[in-house]
């Protein structure tokens, strides 16, 4: 079973044929506009401002689809 995240879930509710896309054939994809990488970029800058607010706090890698074994890895660490 695919777990949706938040953004995926965008995805789905503009448009049905982009999540499966995005679930299942990612390679036919179009690549993202210029647009759409400055937003990318913004969330990353997001995080990095978060993580300067944090300090202490930790950047978890995995996956966003197993967030039980993301949380496992990160605690064991």
């Amino acid at each position: 079973m695919i777990r949706l995240s938040k953004s995926q879930y965008l995805k789905g509710r503009r448009c049905l044929k982009r999540l499966w896309l995005y679930n299942y054939r990612r390679d036919l994809m179009e690549s993202p506009s210029i647009f759409q990488e400055g937003i990318l970029e913004q969330g990353k800058e997001v995080g990095e401002l978060a993580r300067s607010l944090f300090p202490g706090g930790e950047l978890i890698h995995e996956d966003q689809t197993n967030p039980e074994e993301a949380a496992h890895k990160n605690a064991t660490s």
